[in-house]
């Protein structure tokens, strides 16, 4: 299922952008993460690191500490739910489909 991601800017200034994901199975949400790091990719050159967090039905990045781009995934934990490792491994596989293999994927936490 294509479609495009709407990002949206949480402040007057661009520093923090949001979309959310109707995505429903990891396959859908493919293609919302490669449209997440697609923005990233324009905005930060280099290393990023993207952060799972399933108790905050989010992905984000480009650091863990310095978020640019904030996925909301309403149904995050049940796509990642029984395998958690599911997700962060299509993160790093849409990256590398990218031509991006620099990049580091934490999460999900308990």
């Amino acid at each position: 299922m294509l479609r495009d991601m709407v990002w949206e800017s949480t402040d007057n200034f661009g520093n923090l952008m949001s979309a959310t994901s109707n995505a429903t199975t990891l396959e859908d949400l493919r293609v919302d993460v490669k449209s997440l790091l697609e923005e990233l990719f324009h905005r930060q050159a280099g290393k990023c690191t993207i952060s799972v967090d399933v108790p905050f039905s989010q992905i984000a990045g480009p650091d863990e500490n310095r978020v640019s781009h904030v996925l909301t995934v309403p149904g995050l934990s049940k796509i990642s739910d029984p395998q958690p490792e599911a997700v962060p491994k299509m993160v790093r596989e849409v990256a590398a489909d990218l031509g991006n293999n620099t990049v580091e994927v934490v999460g999900p936490w308990d």
